[in-house]
């Protein structure tokens, strides 16, 4: 389909639907010359999020134990310490 750039700005949001359900590209001209090809994005489809982290992240120290009184940030384990990079 071939759509003049002064339709293409005033029903773009319609045109864009329409590519979306059709999967067929439009060509946006300019004095009858084409200088845009918009076409339906390839994206997988979204699944669940869970998991999504999996082997991104570490636990550095026992989340169970209670925290202790907040102190210096020298008090730190040096795990910690070597992890954030101070």
């Amino acid at each position: 389909m071939r759509v003049p750039t002064t339709t293409f700005v005033a029903t773009w949001s319609e045109l864009m639907d329409t590519v979306a359900g059709s999967g067929e590209g439009i060509v946006v001209t300019k004095r009858g010359k084409p200088v845009e090809k918009p076409v339906a994005a390839d994206l997988p489809a979204l699944g669940t999020s869970f998991g999504c982290m999996r082997g991104r992240t570490r636990i550095l120290d026992d989340l169970a134990e209670p925290v202790e009184e907040a102190g210096d940030a020298d008090d730190r384990p040096a795990q910690w310490r070597a992890a954030s990079g101070h």
